[in-house]
């Protein structure tokens, strides 16, 4: 570690290497997956949500509360589920 950012193009990818590289964790920013900005990776909500479309496809998303997280989560849930009989 010499200081250097160093850019993720997805969260996926980050998360990976905080587990090679845990002392990292404390220095991460993360995006806001709706847009809201910037967030230090412990102030975010991070959820994984198999088949979300993220540059290199590995569904990990960050939000800004757990409230956002679980709502958007849900939203996804409900478009997915079948139509009643």
């Amino acid at each position: 570690d010499d200081g250097e950012p160093v850019a993720f193009d997805d969260l996926g990818e980050l998360l990976a290497r905080l587990d090679e590289e845990p002392r990292l964790r404390a220095r991460a920013w993360v995006r806001d997956f709706n847009g809201g900005g910037w967030l230090r990776l412990g102030d975010a909500a991070v959820v994984h949500v198999p088949g979300l479309a993220t540059p290199m496809g590995t569904g990990w998303a960050a939000f800004t509360s757990r409230r956002e997280a679980e709502a958007f989560v849900g939203a996804r849930a409900r478009r997915r589920a079948p139509v009643g009989r």
